[in-house]
């Protein structure tokens, strides 16, 4: 979702193409 792997880990249920990886 984000660009920001921080924010992207908080938001990683809502991101499963990125899994918190913020790529």
């Amino acid at each position: 979702a984000n660009s920001n792997p921080m924010l992207d880990f908080l938001t990683l249920p809502l991101t499963p193409s990125t899994i918190g990886l913020g790529a």
